[in-house]
């Protein structure tokens, strides 16, 4: 099964590894959470909030749900 960081959308994964020379830490701390998870619905609240922003960065729109960011 995979986890959620290799669902993740790679629009997503490429904004968030971009982003990381600014804020190592934020990039660090969603991608080790997205490897230790494997459904959405386990994922943390805040670490949502976070993708919501990467994906309206990369899509120009929030997503629709949680699951809108993945694969």
């Amino acid at each position: 099964m995979k986890n959620l960081l290799e669902q993740l959308k790679p629009e997503i994964l490429k904004a968030i590894e971009e982003s990381a020379e600014q804020y190592p830490s934020l990039a660090k701390e969603l991608k080790d959470e997205l490897e230790s998870q494997y459904y959405v619905s386990d994922m943390r609240y805040g670490t949502f909030v976070h993708l919501s922003g990467y994906y309206l960065s990369v899509f120009n729109h929030l997503p629709k749900d949680a699951w809108a960011n993945f694969n």
